[in-house]
């Protein structure tokens, strides 16, 4: 049987394969059934501190069809991230380090741009057993009036000065999720990179409005829309077209770069078998 192993970061993985943050990771019992599937490790959704100021709202997500096929090719959402209460996801974190000491259990954090949040978050789950933690720069409707998500990504400088409060914080590695909801995706990762973050991801969806028929008289009526960010085949280049613009990892001593795709179905690309 083949071996996928790899490490990445002193991360032992049984294969490459893993789920980003988001539905998929929404709790502990859906990240337990992608560790029992086989998966190499699992970026829990997006965490902070105060769940209590996160309001998702229904209806939050949207279809882009294809006009000659009727194909689903991409998906718009305006969820926000995780509205769980911290302590129940720090709970979470040791119930799924006792069943599966020897999976990868990363933790997706955002936080306002406050050092004493970002310290006390990442003190908070290193204590709960996760192995390193993803920090969320990148979500465009991640509560931006409070300054989080893609408020900081956007903003090199900000960017550069959080990651070295996570880096001084923290004892596992880290990488940088960047959004792609800028003119030069370099300058970001090089921010996090030259401040000591292990890696960086991208990329977050793409900032779109779907649901109208672009064909329509006055396309500028957006009424009855919202802003979201798209992703799905229809951003596949737009995806890919980051990747090549990171600076060289090799020049920096072995820095993960990690690129984000999406699935539409089980039958496009290899799907991850039993953990040896």
């Amino acid at each position: 049987m083949p071996d996928l192993s790899t490490v990445v970061n002193g991360l032992k993985l049984p294969n490459p394969f893993v789920i980003g943050s988001g539905p998929p990771g929404t709790n502990a019992n859906v990240i337990g059934k992608a560790f029992d599937e086989g998966w190499g490790a699992v970026i829990c959704k997006t965490i902070s501190l105060e769940a209590d100021k996160v309001v998702n709202v229904q209806p939050r997500y949207a279809r882009l069809r294809s006009r000659e096929s009727n194909e689903i090719i991409g998906w718009e959402n305006i969820e926000l991230i995780s509205d769980r209460e911290f302590s129940t996801w720090i709970d979470e974190f040791k119930q799924l380090k006792d069943k599966y000491p020897d999976r990868v259990l990363i933790a997706s954090i955002m936080e306002e741009y406050r050092q004493e949040a970002w310290a006390e978050i990442i003190e908070r789950c290193e204590q709960a057993g996760v192995d390193a933690f993803e920090c969320n720069f990148s979500c465009p409707h991640g509560l931006p009036e409070r300054k989080m998500g893609s408020a900081m990504g956007e903003n090199s400088d900000i960017l550069a000065e959080v990651c070295g409060w996570v880096m001084d914080a923290a004892t596992v590695p880290v990488w940088a999720k960047m959004t792609p909801n800028v003119t030069h995706i370099e300058d970001p990762v090089t921010a996090a990179l030259c401040v000591g973050c292990h890696g960086v991801s991208a990329i977050n969806t793409i900032r779109s409005v779907i649901g109208k028929d672009q064909g329509i008289e006055h396309p500028q009526d957006l009424s009855g829309t919202k802003i979201g960010t798209q992703r799905g085949s229809a951003t596949t280049g737009s995806r890919l077209s980051c990747c090549p613009r990171w600076p060289n990892a090799s020049a920096r001593g072995g820095v993960a770069g990690r690129g984000r795709g999406y699935r539409q179905t089980g039958r496009r690309g290899p799907a991850p078998g039993p953990a040896p």
